[in-house]
């Protein structure tokens, strides 16, 4: 998906609402959304993503890459990198999301507002926004972990087996066998 230059509200490059597509081996780049989701706005669907790139997508509010209210996603083998968000969550922003990623790298994305973040996850137990992140043997490089909503201390990421650019200390945070190292990406055309 490729806007081409044209601005889009939601959705820069896809837009689902109530949906259960599978997205497999796409690239998902240079889209813009005004509000949510430069790359791809996703409510209240289930979607699947394998073998995709989302690459510098950006947006002028949440969600660089993606933004996904009350879904249910799946990430494999996927790589977020350059997206950024001029609010929150360069690469995601999840709110009442339940979503896992596996196999995946999220590397330089980032959200220029307070908290920013490159993933952002929203909480909000009084409006039902109940939000968790599984992530597994990924990397999360340059791309922070950020909280936001009426009751961001509920919002839960868990990492399994993950290489992350910190060591998060928040409660929200839970670490299993992680690791804080330098992935020492190559720049091939340099």
């Amino acid at each position: 998906a490729d806007s081409q230059g044209r601005k889009r509200n939601y959705g820069g490059g896809i837009y689902l609402d109530n949906a259960s597509p599978v997205i497999f081996y796409c690239v998902i780049k240079n889209n813009h959304a005004s509000s949510w989701g430069g790359g791809v706005n996703s409510m209240s669907s289930n979607i699947e993503v394998n073998y995709t790139v989302f690459e510098n997508n950006t947006c002028d509010s949440k969600g660089g890459a993606w933004y996904d209210l009350s879904g249910t996603p799946t990430v494999v083998n996927a790589v977020f990198v350059n997206n950024k968000a001029t609010s929150t969550g360069g690469a995601v922003y999840f709110k009442g999301t339940t979503a896992n990623v596996y196999n995946s790298t999220l590397y330089n994305n980032s959200g220029n507002g307070t908290p920013g973040g490159g993933f952002y996850l929203f909480e909000d137990a009084v409006s039902g926004y109940t939000t968790t992140a599984n992530v597994y043997n990924s990397i999360l490089w340059k791309t922070p972990v950020t909280f936001g909503g009426a009751s961001p201390s509920v919002a839960n990421f868990f990492a399994y087996a993950t290489l992350l650019d910190s060591n998060y200390t928040t409660s929200q945070v839970s670490l299993t066998n992680c690791i804080a190292l330098d992935p020492q990406f190559v720049d091939i055309t340099n």
